[in-house]
């Protein structure tokens, strides 16, 4: 290549290298990440609860009868109190031994087979909710000496939850825009938006009940309120007021 050339292709050059040293230069953007939380709270719209019995015989064949009679006998009535098939499901099923100790004639403790132990436990989502406390007394004169747990749910609790993550959106922006003013600035574009979490909680769950105790007076059922919750973390770009 000749000298002109040479010479014309070099400012080019220099323009490009101080280009790009400019561009390495430049100050990553200045931004905030802020934290929002929304709530919203329902009234519940049904109850899920585990009702199960739990038989005790010398054989596994004679437990699994009388199980298996009760529990035929408790999703009659809870049908009959309203509630489709499709609203039950099986939980929980076992069969176990039980044992005792038994001194041999060495002295020596052994473990010996006794009886069995046959549990049953079905899931059941009532609604609406008054029909709980008149049902749970049915069941347990029916045979029910299991109560495993109680939860209150509102339906469509996916689709509502988007009100507490608009909620939670504008809580974040609210307290960065705090931030941002008070440093002579302002939020610029979002630059990300995560989701901590979203879910129900539960106002009441009880986990054991007394069946005893339900068979001699009526169940009282307060469903209380349900608190639909969202949790989002967002980042925005700061920008000078001035800008």
């Amino acid at each position: 290549m000749s000298l002109p050339k040479i010479l014309a292709v070099m400012p080019l050059a220099l323009m490009l290298t101080g280009g790009a040293a400019m561009a390495e230069d430049k100050a990553p953007a200045a931004t905030i990440t802020l934290s929002g939380t929304g709530e919203l709270k329902l009234a519940p719209d049904a109850a899920v609860v585990s009702i199960g019995v739990s038989s005790d015989a010398k054989t596994a064949k004679d437990a699994l009868a009388a199980n298996t009679k009760a529990v035929a006998g408790i999703v009659e009535q809870v049908k009959a109190a309203g509630i489709e098939a499709k609203n039950l499901r099986t939980a929980q099923f076992s069969i176990n031994p039980t044992y005792a100790s038994r001194k041999r004639a060495d002295g020596r403790e052994v473990q010996e087979v006794v009886g069995y132990n046959v549990a049953n436990v079905v899931s059941v989502r009532v609604a609406p909710i008054d029909k709980l406390g008149p049902l749970l007394d049915q069941v347990v004169q029916q045979g029910a000496n299991q109560i495993n747990g109680l939860d209150f749910v509102v339906d469509g609790a996916d689709r509502k939850l988007d009100e507490a993550r608009a909620a939670a959106i504008a809580d974040a922006r609210r307290k960065a825009e705090i931030y941002v003013a008070g440093a002579g600035a302002r939020l610029g574009r979002v630059l990300s938006i995560s989701e901590a979490g979203a879910h129900p909680m539960p106002v009441f769950k009880a986990t054991r009940a007394m069946a005893a105790e339900m068979a001699a007076a009526p169940v009282p059922v307060e469903a209380g309120e349900e608190t639909l919750s969202a949790q989002v973390s967002v980042t925005w770009e700061i920008v000078n007021a001035g800008n």
